[in-house]
């Protein structure tokens, strides 16, 4: 599992904040697969459950189906090597970057962040999505972090749920098994969430600590649209850091 489609990964359970509303739950049994060696458990849907992650996702802060796109100025900090150029965000999700003397590396970590800052905004319909499983509670285990919600699929996804937002999220993929924890949220002119602060800790086969990726967001409001203005990301691993960031500037929406 490659850490891009981790994150990408990550960016989707992150958008997930919300008060605790009703909603009409679908009545599902959990399918009877295997993940690896483990075999899943059979499970009914619970509609408390089914309720507060379907609440988390009307709530989050995002774009309409019709978001057209996007122009802007961006500096690419690559653990001090600092450059800058274009970035644009086709309204078919396509990214495009021109950054002069940006690294390969570099410059595919810039265009997978912008993809997933405003690609995981858009709305979508939650029935279809997550709300397909068996959404279940796990046991009370009274954790600072909240109750536990399972979604009981394939990829033994688990969050922990906490004063109406999700904390945690907790996935195995690929054979890798990484956990996200929210740090800080703010709160936008709608009274919708968008997530400010959380890590990313992937774990190694044998259950310990592979890296950690800590991520710190800002947003701008731009024509109405809760805009990218910059993203951090340290990463922690073999006894180092290494530390990138993001800037938006002259942020400009696109024509539809």
């Amino acid at each position: 599992m490659n850490t891009k489609s981790l994150f990408i990964l990550a960016g989707l359970a992150l958008c997930l904040t919300a008060p605790a509303i009703h909603a009409e739950p679908k009545t599902t049994d959990a399918p009877k697969i295997t993940i690896g060696n483990i075999p899943a458990t059979t499970a009914k849907n619970d509609p408390a459950a089914w309720d507060l992650l379907k609440a988390a996702h009307d709530s989050r802060q995002t774009f309409t189906s019709d978001f057209p796109g996007l122009t802007a100025d961006i500096t690419v900090n690559d653990n001090g090597d600092v450059k800058s150029g274009t970035i644009s965000y086709g309204k078919d999700g396509e990214v495009k970057s021109n950054v002069a003397g940006l690294s390969a590396d570099a410059k595919e970590w810039s265009e997978d962040q912008a993809s997933s800052l405003i690609g995981h905004r858009m709305g979508g319909d939650f029935a279809k999505g997550e709300g397909k499983n068996p959404i279940t509670f796990g046991a009370d285990d009274h954790s600072p972090l909240g109750r536990t919600v399972q979604l009981n699929d394939r990829m033994q996804s688990n969050y922990r749920v906490r004063d109406n937002q999700v904390t945690e999220v907790t996935r195995t993929m690929g054979g890798q098994k990484f956990s996200i924890t929210m740090l800080g949220t703010t709160t936008t002119d709608s009274g919708k969430y968008l997530p400010e602060q959380f890590i990313v800790t992937y774990f190694d086969k044998n259950g310990g600590v592979d890296h950690v990726d800590a991520y710190t967001d800002s947003f701008a409001n731009v024509d109405g649209y809760w805009l990218p203005a910059t993203r951090r990301v340290v990463t922690t691993v073999s006894g180092g850091f290494h530390t990138r960031i993001l800037t938006f500037r002259n942020v400009h929406i696109q024509k539809p």
